[in-house]
């Protein structure tokens, strides 16, 4: 059974942002965005909805204030510092199944 999966870019190009994928899915034959963006609904051919948040690395539950300025902070430190080229290898690492590598 072969793995299939979904990426998402950005608007403008680049490289994909997210990958999803599950052993189980089939073809899918609709994508769509939540009213606010926050997830991602896919309809495939075995029938199935599957839901996924629009950022995999996102917290579900509240954020607290203090979370999110150092979340902010984080945000701000990566963007400074993205020419060098040990933050951008791990800014760009997205986890494949080994299906996936092989091919």
């Amino acid at each position: 059974m072969a793995v299939q999966m979904v990426r998402l870019f950005q608007y403008n190009g680049g490289h994909s942002k997210e990958i999803y994928h599950t052993k189980r899915m089939q073809r899918v034959f609709c994508v769509k965005f939540s009213g606010d963006g926050s997830y991602v609904i896919l309809g495939s051919d075995d029938t199935n909805l599957r839901l996924w948040k629009a950022k995999a690395s996102e917290q579900l539950r509240v954020i607290l204030p203090r979370e999110r300025k150092k979340h902010e902070y984080n945000e701000a430190i990566k963007k400074c510092y993205k020419h060098l080229p040990e933050v951008n290898r791990i800014a760009s690492y997205k986890h494949l199944p080994e299906a996936i590598k092989i091919l």
